[in-house]
């Protein structure tokens, strides 16, 4: 319950909103959305594609129970892990996707995801740039599984291309809180008494601040600097751990196309309150977390208390009104993944179907709202779905 997750779910539904207001882009179409938290979670992730193709809300695979929906594409994930997995299932339905944070580089197999895009490089431009700042010798560590274990040997071909020597290389695919204690031991004899001043991390940012927090003593004294990919960093969130740890850090994260403090974005996020929509109940968790104020929800209430050991309390109007203001400055300094820019791509695809398709029929064509199998563009560059 990050304000740098919620600044997500803002752009887009600013996108959605700028876009349903411009007369020049899918006349007489107006875009709806569904929003699906996977939680960084692949089965979370799975269940929420089979409900939003059931439409549903317990999954049926291969049925659509759902009427007067059309699905245009799906906007997300924002992990690798999650976007991979979404678009595997996705692939084989002819959905399009658009992902604004996977930095996988297997994802760009053509082949395995016809109908994958995103709003970044893979993995292969973030190795190449950090190549080209390393001179010497480096260590490696992957706190990877499944599909984004390629990282840690895409960065090592780098690296040997610009004859940079990897004096270690440690993977492992379980969080560092459920090691043995011989694996930890092992953590713990070859980093501190490497030779190497550069340790580079690659994986989930998730796996990075446990990695951070179970070396916080070893590496005490030690004179180490570290380096963060993209899929390894979340920033506002893992250099807060890794500031304490180490005193030299560098954090690769992808370029913003859209800036983040356009009037419009300000605005919008100015007018957020959660008295103009009572069911934004993500707006409420924030407040329930980061100012312990009491919800309406006795569950949730009961729930905080057994995560923390302390109860919240019911916030009065200025503790509420302080409350929200100090969210809605976080939101207005988060650095946000490329959303409006994967919005903008999904939605400029379908205009050009529409317009293409107005242009070769004059009447109104049936298969015009047909959008599975359809994108084949060369060009083209929370989970979200984009419905129609």
């Amino acid at each position: 319950l990050q304000p740098q997750h919620y600044r997500q779910l803002v752009e887009f539904r600013l996108a959605i909103e700028e876009i349903n207001k411009n007369p020049s882009l899918l006349p007489n179409v107006t875009l709806g959305y569904h929003i699906y938290d996977s939680c960084g979670n692949e089965m979370k992730a799975v269940r929420s594609i089979l409900q939003i193709l059931s439409g549903t809300k317990e999954p049926v695979p291969n049925y659509s129970c759902g009427r007067k929906r059309n699905i245009a594409g799906f906007i997300g994930d924002f992990t690798s892990e999650t976007t991979m997995i979404s678009a595997q299932i996705l692939s084989l339905f002819g959905f399009s996707q658009v992902s604004f944070g996977a930095s996988d580089p297997s994802l760009s197999d053509r082949v395995a995801f016809p109908y994958f895009f995103r709003t970044l490089q893979s993995f292969h431009g973030s190795a190449l740039a950090i190549s080209k700042l390393l001179k010497h010798w480096v260590g490696i560590i992957g706190l990877n599984d499944g599909d984004m274990a390629d990282e840690p040997q895409v960065l090592t071909d780098y690296l040997s291309r610009d004859g940079i020597c990897v004096e270690f290389t440690i993977n492992y695919n379980r969080y560092l809180t459920h090691l043995s204690s011989d694996e930890g031991n092992r953590i713990n004899g070859i980093i501190p008494k490497s030779t190497t001043h550069i340790i580079i991390v690659c994986g989930k940012s998730i796996k990075t601040v446990g990695f951070v927090y179970y070396m916080r003593y070893s590496m005490l004294g030690v004179n180490k600097t570290l380096i963060l990919s993209p899929s390894a960093s979340f920033i506002g969130i893992t250099e807060k751990f890794t500031g304490a740890t180490f005193d030299d850090i560098l954090i690769f994260e992808p370029y913003p196309v859209y800036p983040r403090d356009t009037h419009e974005i300000i605005e919008f996020i100015n007018r957020t309150h959660p008295s103009k929509d009572p069911n934004d109940t993500l707006f409420e968790n924030i407040m329930w977390t980061k100012c312990r104020c009491l919800s309406k929800d006795p569950h949730k209430n009961k729930v905080y208390k057994s995560i923390f050991g302390t109860s919240n309390t019911e916030c009065d109007g200025k503790e509420a009104t302080e409350c929200v203001s100090n969210i809605i400055s976080s939101l207005l300094a988060a650095l946000s993944p490329n959303v409006h820019l994967a919005v903008n791509i999904m939605s400029q695809a379908i205009h050009e179907m529409h317009t293409s398709l107005r242009e070769q029929s004059p009447e109104r064509d049936r298969e015009a709202h047909r959008y599975q199998y359809q994108v084949n563009i060369p060009c083209l560059p929370v989970l979200l779905i984009l419905v129609m």
